[in-house]
């Protein structure tokens, strides 16, 4: 059994999904609808070099079963408790995707290790 085979198998946790879709004409951060995904929450401290060239922290590393694209959000619990609130900018726990990596499969080639480094919200974050 493959590493990605045990993943699958042990990401049950439920984590929200904002897809980043880019900024309105006035500055605000667009984001799609949110969605309930499953995957497997990890805390972790790690510095990535963010596109500005500046280091920034990482404290989350999150295995999850789809693709997940960069600025996009995830919370760690259930669309129930967060479907009311307007943006995952607005969520304390919320965490924003600094990178994402997606790692083929040594035997095949359609299954992946997707793996999406995040930073949690502190306060109420607005920027990125």
């Amino acid at each position: 059994m493959g590493i990605e085979q045990v993943l699958y198998r042990t990401s049950r946790q439920p984590l929200v999904y904002w897809e980043y879709e880019g900024i309105d004409a006035y500055g605000n951060k667009q984001f799609k609808t949110p969605i309930q995904i499953y995957g497997r929450f990890e805390s972790m401290e790690k510095v990535e070099m963010n596109d500005a060239g500046e280091m920034d922290t990482v404290d989350s590393k999150i295995f999850v079963l789809e693709d997940v694209v960069k600025n996009g959000y995830l919370y760690l619990g259930e669309l129930s408790e967060v479907i009311s609130i307007s943006t995952p900018l607005k969520i304390e726990k919320a965490c924003r995707i600094i990178s994402f990596s997606k790692i083929p499969s040594l035997n095949k080639t359609n299954e992946f290790i997707r793996i999406a480094y995040s930073k949690t919200n502190i306060g109420n974050e607005s920027g990125f």
